[in-house]
């Protein structure tokens, strides 16, 4: 049996790493996003009490998780 009968993922050019490299990149900008999000909320005053007070970011972090899902999905 010959050894790349392994099936495509144990290749070590998979089709699936410029996808998986492109996940990491947004995960990345939306943890840069939410970090400078933090950072602006506590340099305006009133816009720190406003977030406290919101599940804004826990909301905005569940819609792009199920935006990324919803993509990779169906690809």
């Amino acid at each position: 049996m010959p050894e790349d009968a392994g099936g495509p993922d144990r290749s070590p050019a998979s089709p699936r790493s410029p996808a998986d490299r492109r996940v990491v990149l947004l995960v990345a900008a939306l943890v840069a996003a939410v970090l400078a999000l933090n950072v602006i909320s506590a340099l305006v005053p009133g816009l720190d009490g406003a977030l406290a007070s919101l599940p804004i970011v826990v909301l905005a972090l569940t819609a792009g998780t199920v935006i990324v899902l919803a993509r990779a999905l169906h690809r």
